[in-house]
C-alpha cells in the first residue's frame, strides 16, 4: 500500500499526545513512530486539524494510501460541550500534497444523548468496519489497560464516570478514548452506548476469577439485582474486556417459588 504523507510539526496543545493516548509523526513516504511506545502514524495530522478550543485524542486511524486518504475515530471534547465520538476524513490531494482534514466530522456519539439509549449509528459503523477489513487499507487501534483483570473492570468504571462527568475537555476526550481501549471490537462497535451508560454509575461487584486457558478469565458479577458474566482475554500486559452477559430478570422470577 502506498503510504500517506502527514503534515508538518506538531502544534503545540492541539491534541493529547501522551502515551496514554498518544501519536506518532509520519514522514513523507513511510509512516515512522516517534516512540516505541506508540502506534499511532499520524498524530501531527491529527493535532494540526483540532480545532481552538477542542481537545481531542486519537481511538482508531484508517489509512488508505491507494485513494490518498485517511479517516481518524477521535474523542473530542469542549468546555461547554459533553465528550463525543466522531470520525474526521483527511484527503491527501491539495496543493500540499499531505494528509489535511476535509468535511465535516461524522457523529458516532454524543455523550450528551446517553440517557436516551440510542446506539451508534449502524450505516457509519459499517463503512468503518468495511475500510477495517478491507486488503486496501490500514488500521491502528490501541486495545487493552493495564493490570489486573480485577482492577481493569474498575477502571472501566473510573474511565466511564471521568468521560461522562465534568472536568476538563483534554481529561474528558482522554477518559473515553481510553474507555474504547477496555473493549474488543464487537462491544466497541455495538454496545459502547450501553456500557458507558452502565459503568459511570460505579464498578459492578465482581467474585472470584475463573481462569479460561492461559489469556482468558471470567468472572461473575453483579449490577445490581442482575447477574452478570463477564469475561476478559490479556493482550501482552494488558487486559480487554470481551463478554457482558446479563442473566435475563425473567428467569430469576421464574425461579422464585409461587407464593402459596
Amino acid at each position: 500500500m502506498a503510504a500517506l504523507a502527514a503534515c508538518g510539526p506538531t502544534p503545540q496543545n492541539a491534541a493529547d499526545t501522551s502515551n496514554t493516548a498518544s501519536s506518532a509523526s509520519a514522514s513523507a513516504s513511510t509512516p515512522t513512530p516517534a516512540a516505541a511506545s506508540t502506534p499511532w502514524r499520524y498524530g501531527p495530522t491529527l493535532a494540526a486539524a483540532v480545532p481552538p478550543g477542542l481537545a481531542a485524542s486519537p481511538v482508531l486511524e484508517l489509512g488508505d494510501g491507494v485513494r490518498g486518504r485517511g479517516r481518524i475515530v477521535v474523542a473530542v471534547a469542549g468546555a461547554d460541550s459533553p465528550a463525543r465520538l466522531e470520525v474526521w476524513t483527511f484527503s491527501q490531494f491539495n496543493e500540499h500534497d499531505r494528509l489535511e482534514r476535509v468535511g465535516t466530522p461524522g457523529l458516532l456519539l454524543d455523550l450528551g444523548d446517553l440517557d436516551a439509549g440510542i446506539g451508534l449509528p449502524r450505516e457509519l459503523v459499517a463503512g468503518l468496519r468495511r475500510e477495517i477489513a478491507s486488503p486496501g487499507s490500514e488500521s491502528v487501534r490501541m486495545m487493552g489497560l493495564p493490570g489486573e483483570p480485577a482492577a481493569v473492570l474498575a477502571e472501566l468504571a473510573r474511565l466511564a464516570a471521568a468521560a461522562t462527568g465534568p472536568g476538563e475537555p483534554a481529561l474528558r476526550a482522554r477518559a473515553l478514548a481510553e474507555f474504547t481501549r477496555g473493549l474488543e471490537d464487537r462491544l466497541l462497535w455495538e454496545r459502547l452506548p450501553e456500557l458507558l451508560r452502565r459503568l459511570r454509575a460505579g464498578p459492578w461487584s465482581v467474585g472470584e476469577p475463573t481462569p479460561l486457558g492461559a489469556r482468558r478469565i471470567r468472572f461473575t458479577a453483579r449490577e445490581g439485582d442482575r447477574s452478570l458474566t463477564l469475561e476478559l482475554a490479556r493482550m501482552q500486559e494488558r487486559w480487554i474486556l470481551t463478554e457482558v452477559v446479563e442473566e435475563p430478570r425473567g428467569e430469576l422470577q421464574d425461579a422464585a417459588p409461587a407464593p402459596g
